[in-house]
């Protein structure tokens, strides 16, 4: 389902990402209440578990800052389109034109911890470059990212673009498997220096892992970069 959905997402104009992210922005200041309903038994569970201060303050969610989250989403739309951005070219001495050019790399997979702005920040970067996403956070967030996503979807779908683009990794896990779909990139929290394994798909072809710490940085990450005659 991700898949099918990145190869709409990657034929999009920059207008019409740049509506959807909009769309995406007003859902989530339409849906603050039910956000921050579902935030306050992230709260609970984790006072309940120990969690400490400074952790349950990241995972807090209030209106101010459900509102700033969706700022954030209309400070990406007003990104440049990497999409079909040259890189760099050359022409060969019999006259061939060789571009590296930006290209959507399809599903992104984003694993990071209880953090739910970043939920939509990634949501939001991926659209950006013309991909889905599959989202991993932290399940010390699991209720507030079920409402996030939710209300992603929610945009997606209004705005005639596949509600796909978006998922979360333990709803689309087994889907993905039984279909043989093949992540292309993940993006694993930054901060620790932990071993990943590149997974290889069915058909060989291997998972990438990225770090990048500003958004003007992954929105261009994310569009893998191809050599291509003119």
């Amino acid at each position: 389902a991700s898949r099918t959905a990145s190869h709409v997402l990657a034929q999009l104009p920059r207008a019409a990402k740049d509506t959807a992210l909009r769309a995406i922005a007003d859902a989530l200041d339409a849906a603050v209440e039910p956000i921050v309903a579902a935030n306050a038994e992230d709260l609970e569970r984790g006072r309940s578990g120990g969690m400490a201060q400074g952790l349950l303050d990241r995972l807090a969610l209030d209106e101010g800052r459900i509102r700033a989250i969706a700022q954030a989403v209309r400070d990406v739309a007003a990104l440049p389109d990497p999409v079909g951005e040259v890189v760099r070219g050359s022409t060969l001495a019999n006259g061939l034109q060789i571009r590296e050019v930006r290209v959507p790399m399809g599903v992104v997979g984003m694993i990071y911890e209880a953090r739910p702005n970043v939920t939509v920040d990634a949501a939001a970067l991926a659209l950006k470059s013309g991909n889905a996403v599959i989202l991993r956070g932290g399940s010390a967030a699991e209720s507030s990212n079920r409402a996030l996503v939710g209300a992603i979807r929610g945009a997606l779908a209004g705005q005639g673009l596949p509600q796909d683009a978006v998922q979360q990794w333990g709803l689309c896990i087994l889907g993905a498997a039984a279909g043989r779909e093949v992540r292309k990139c993940f993006v694993p929290r930054p901060g620790r220096r932990e071993k990943l394994k590149i997974g290889v798909g069915a058909q060989g072809q291997k998972w990438r892992c990225v770090c990048c710490k500003q958004p003007e940085e992954l929105v261009q990450e994310a569009g893998s970069q191809s050599w291509g005659a003119g």
